[in-house]
Order: C-alpha cells, then sequence, then structure tokens
C-alpha cells in the first residue's frame, strides 16, 4: 500500500533566492518524517533540480508566479474614482483577461499535474504563498474535477489583499470584492474541512477574516535554524557585524543602503569597529557615497562593507546569516504592517539582536519583548520622588510646545505635557494607559524634548507605541542628558490625522550608576534617520543584546519549529492556533 502524499504547489518557486525553495524543503522533509510522500509542483521556470533531495517526485507545471500586477495582493490601493477613470476600458479589459488566463492557467495545471500522479482522499495539498489568484485557480480545479476536493487542500496566506494599515482599508474597496467573491466561493468547502485557510501573522488572519465566513487561522511560520554554529562569538578585536538583511529591493530599503554608510560611517565603520554586510544582485551599480567614504571602502582593512551575492545556495545563505552580529531590517513599516519577515524570525531565532521599523508587526514583536524588559528592570529599581519641583513657566511651556508640534497644531491633534527632571536622575520612564476602545493598527507617537535650565534644547527624541496584547499598558525609556532639566512631551496618533489616542501618561525617574540598554532584543525605529543612534546603542550594550536576544530565540524557536509547523497542519488543531493568536509570536 502506497504512502498518502503531501503535495506542495508553489508556482512562484522560480530559484534559490529568497525564501520559497528553503520553505518547500523544509515542509516537505516533514512531511517525509510524518510518512507522507513528498511532491513538488513549481514553476515551470525552476532548474534547481540539485537542490532538491533525490527521489522525490518534482512537476516544473505552472506558468505564472502567484505575486504579479493582475493579483489584488500586489495592487496599490485604489484613489478613489479618479484613478478608476484614469484606468480607462482597454486597460480595465486587459486587466480581467489577465487575471482570467492565470485563474485557467492555474487549474490547468492542477488539471494535468493530479491527472499523472492521481489525488486520493488521505493526501494533502499545501499551497505556502497564497493570492486570491490561485485561490480560484483551485477552486476552477475543484469544480471541474469535484473528487479531488476529497484530499484536504492547506492554503497559507503571507500577505493580505489589503494593503497599508487599517485605516487605508476602507478605499480598498476593489481589492476587497475581489477575495470576498472568491471566499465566498469556497465557503462550502471551508465548512466541509477540505479546504483550510491559514495566515502567518494574527494581523493578516484579521484583515481576512472580515472578509468573509471563511476562518483564517493563525499558523506559525516554519524556521529552520542552527542555534549552535549561530552562537558562536565573534573574534575578540573584530567588528561588530550589521546584516542588511532581506532580498535587495526597494519595500526592503535596498534605495537606502548609501545613506546607511555614509550615516554610519562616523559611528564605526571607519574605525573597524563595525562593518556593513548585505547582499547584492550581480550589475548593481557602486553606492553613491562621498568621496572621502568611498576612498575608506576601497582601501579601509577590514572592510568596512562586505557584499555577498544574490540569490544565495541554501549553505550560502545560512552561512551569510550566522556571520551576522545584528540585523537591520528597515522594512517599508506601511507596506509590511501585517506580513512577516522571514528573515527576522531566523535572526531572532537565532539569537541575534534587530533594529526594525515601527508601526507593524516587525515593530511590535521588538517593542513588546523590550516592553516586558523595561517593565522587569524598573521594578528592581527604587523612583525619586518629584514633589516639591519647581514648576514650569507658561512661557517656557508655550516655547517647548512649539519646537515639538510646530508653531500652529492642529486643534485636538496633539496632547502635550512636561515635567521637571529631579536632581540626580538618570533615567526617564514614562508609561501611557491607553483608556480607549482597542482599535488595530492605532500607534501613538510620543516626542520628548529635553530642554537645559536656559530653555536650550538638549536632546529630543521620538518612539513609536502600540497597545499591547492582553494589556492597556506601554512603557518606553529615555536617558537623560546630563545638562537636562526638564522634559517637554506631546502624544499623537502616529500615522493618522486624527485626535490622539486616548490614555493617561505618567512617568517615573531613576538615578541609575551606569548607562542602562533602551531594549532588549532589538530597537525599534521611527524612521531610518534614527538608525546611527540606534546601533551606537546596540554597540555600547552588545553583550545584554545578545544575551536577552539569545533566551528569546530558544523560546521562540522551539514554537516556529518545522515539525510544530507541519503537525497543526495536518491535525487542523484549531484550539491550539486559536489560543496562538493572542500570543502575537512572542516568546
Amino acid at each position: 500500500m502506497s504512502l498518502p502524499r503531501f503535495v506542495l504547489l508553489d508556482n512562484s518557486l522560480i530559484e534559490v533566492g529568497g525564501h520559497f525553495l528553503k520553505h518547500a524543503v523544509c515542509l516537505l522533509k516533514a512531511a517525509a518524517l510524518a510518512d507522507l510522500q513528498p511532491v513538488l509542483a513549481t514553476n515551470r521556470a525552476f532548474e534547481q533540480r540539485e537542490a532538491v533531495p533525490p527521489g522525490w517526485l518534482v512537476y516544473p507545471i505552472f506558468r505564472y508566479t502567484a505575486l504579479d500586477p493582475y493579483s489584488s495582493f500586489s495592487a496599490q490601493p485604489e484613489k478613489g474614482i479618479a484613478a478608476q477613470s484614469r484606468t480607462g476600458l482597454p486597460l480595465f479589459l486587459k486587466h480581467c483577461l489577465g487575471r482570467r488566463k492565470r485563474i485557467r492557467s492555474f487549474a490547468a495545471s492542477c488539471d494535468r499535474l493530479f491527472g499523472e500522479i492521481g489525488l486520493e482522499q488521505d493526501d494533502h495539498v499545501c499551497l505556502p504563498f497564497c493570492t486570491e489568484l490561485s485561490l480560484l485557480g483551485v477552486l476552477k480545479y475543484l469544480n471541474r474535477c469535484p473528487d479531488a476536493a476529497n484530499a484536504t487542500w492547506h492554503l497559507y496566506y503571507h500577505s493580505s489583499c489589503l494593503q497599508g494599515r487599517p485605516a487605508d482599508w476602507a478605499a480598498q474597496e476593489r481589492q476587497a470584492n475581489v477575495m470576498k467573491q472568491a471566499l465566498q466561493q469556497a465557503e462550502q468547502l471551508a465548512e466541509q474541512g477540505r479546504l483550510r485557510f491559514y495566515a502567518t501573522t494574527p494581523h493578516v488572519c484579521d484583515s481576512l477574516n472580515q472578509l468573509s465566513q471563511v476562518p483564517f487561522r493563525y499558523l506559525p511560520f516554519p524556521v529552520e535554524v542552527d542555534r549552535q554554529a549561530s552562537s558562536t562569538d565573534r573574534p575578540l578585536g573584530s567588528p561588530l557585524r550589521l546584516m542588511l538583511g532581506g532580498q535587495p529591493r526597494a519595500e526592503k530599503g535596498v534605495t537606502d543602503r548609501a545613506e546607511y554608510v555614509s550615516s554610519l560611517w562616523n559611528r564605526g565603520l571607519s574605525s573597524g569597529k563595525l562593518q556593513l554586510r548585505m547582499q547584492q544582485e550581480p550589475g548593481t551599480p557602486p553606492l553613491e557615497v562621498p568621496q572621502n567614504v568611498q576612498h575608506g571602502l576601497l582601501y579601509n582593512e577590514p572592510s568596512p562593507v562586505v557584499f555577498a551575492p544574490y540569490p544565495l545556495c541554501a549553505d550560502g545563505y545560512r552561512e551569510f546569516l550566522e556571520s551576522a552580529d545584528v540585523g537591520l531590517l528597515m522594512y517599508d513599516g506601511e507596506a509590511y504592517y501585517s506580513r512577516i519577515s522571514s528573515v527576522m524570525l531566523e535572526l531572532l531565532c537565532s539569537g541575534i539582536p534587530v533594529i526594525v521599523p515601527a508601526g507593524c508587526w516587525m515593530g511590535e514583536i521588538v517593542a513588546e519583548a523590550n516592553a516586558r524588559y523595561l517593565e522587569r528592570v524598573s521594578q528592581l529599581w527604587q523612583p525619586m520622588p518629584v514633589d516639591g519641583m519647581p514648576q514650569v513657566s507658561q512661557t517656557e511651556r508655550q516655547s517647548a510646545v512649539e519646537r515639538i508640534t510646530g508653531p500652529d497644531p492642529q486643534c485636538g491633534q496633539f496632547e502635550t505635557g512636561v515635567t521637571r527632571i529631579p536632581h540626580g536622575a538618570s533615567v526617564w520612564c514614562p508609561r501611557f494607559y491607553w483608556t480607549g476602545p482597542e482599535s488595530p493598527g492605532t500607534y501613538l507617537r510620543l516626542d520628548v524634548l529635553q530642554t537645559d535650565c536656559h530653555g536650550n534644547t538638549v536632546k529630543r527624541w521620538t518612539m513609536v507605541l502600540h497597545r499591547s496584547a492582553g494589556t492597556s499598558l506601554s512603557s518606553a525609556l529615555f536617558a537623560l542628558h546630563t545638562q537636562a532639566r526638564t522634559i517637554h512631551w506631546s502624544v499623537s496618533d502616529a500615522y493618522a490625522n486624527v485626535a490622539a489616542p486616548q490614555g493617561q501618561m505618567n512617568s517615573r525617574f531613576f538615578s541609575r550608576p551606569t548607562a542602562v540598554p533602551s531594549g532588549a532584543i532589538g530597537l525599534v525605529a521611527v524612521d531610518r534617520t534614527q538608525v546611527p543612534e540606534l546601533v551606537t546603542e546596540i554597540m555600547a550594550h552588545y553583550e545584554h543584546y545578545r544575551q536577552v536576544a539569545g533566551v528569546y530565540g530558544a523560546k521562540l524557536a522551539a514554537r516556529h519549529t518545522v515539525a510544530k509547523h507541519m503537525s497543526q497542519l495536518l491535525r487542523c488543531d484549531a484550539e491550539n492556533l486559536c489560543n496562538e493568536i493572542g500570543e502575537r509570536h512572542c516568546a
């Protein structure tokens, strides 16, 4: 009697770049360990047979990739009726025909594949990177071959058709309707348990669950790392290796690389204390940096910037990842609001601290771990008394407010406050208690201005906070300038021109004998201009960040194993999956 099969359909699998091939091989190895026969169906252009274990059945059969301009998952949010009218009827018809062609092609590829290998009731079919086009292709095939629905189909979504943050979703009616119609066709099969839908983050689940009755369950993305190799200490006296992670493309900050080299040049690159590592595609032009920086890039030893080719084979990518001491992943926070970064998961599971953008899933994961660290250590410190501190004059207060919010802030958009700094204080820990209803995708911008005894600004910093799962408290830590005497702060909605989130602000001051690390497993940047300061912070406290990230990473890696991922797929452990949602990927 032959084994049941685990058939992985990935029409985007073309080359070793990205995580398509690595993800497919990991899943199919886990399937083999679960006594399932691995079968891999890829794009027609796939030629990396040597990267697939011998004996596996491989079928390069799909013509089109999952994410192309015809998918609503790759479309830009609509900008009203004017944008639709500019599209014009010819382009609209071209778009409709292109979508129809891709759906038919996907269904026809399934027809050819399963016509050759067959499909039984005990078989599992997995689509690890799904869009509405692949879903419609599956439904078209199942309508043509209804017996194929006796197998169990697993559809895994890494992103949503709704782009950006929740406040932007209302303007994307067309994208929503396209996916709604696809899901409505799938409702009956989903109710029967033959089609099962998953997403890589709770945010993606939230956006897709509002479209239909089809339930999307959060299923942690599988990560395979060698923690022994990644825990190797860097050689004594060698530079801190800062890895710019991710496939080199615009939404992952590839156009900002020259800026990072220039801004970090005097923060350790020129002196050999810091080294940037990045992947680069063949034919990429040299970085446009100032002449003195260019000279240093050519002649300094060790090299301030190390380039690795893109794409890398599996072993090469693993070595590249293991060479990092810190990960710099300044992706587009709006584009990545709900999406995972598999590179970030790999780094954190390896115990490597990261710097990530605010206002998205990536920033929330780091911020929540950091908030728990701040609450834990601040409980060990004795707060300084603030009673009897001299009052701040109205003139001084107004001057600082204008420096934070501008001379004519919109009424009701900012909440401001001011407090004197107790003598000897070195750390300020503000807390924001959210009192309004929970609103997914709402972030608080906290601007902090430190002034001296003359009212002059001596330090300024901005943070973005979010409402953590299971708590109404957001915490932060600010190191105080030695000349600072007063703190002026303002809170506002970080990404929408609306009233500031409802809540109350309080704070505590502490006197610490030495500098205190600002975070635990990494740091969160409001924008890329903060990167140099955050890199300097991690360099100053690297052993702390690496130790805490190592403990966190061990727990995270245990939750993101390929074996656990496969077990949840095969058992469809709905209760376990739902419980995981509240934990939001945090270890």
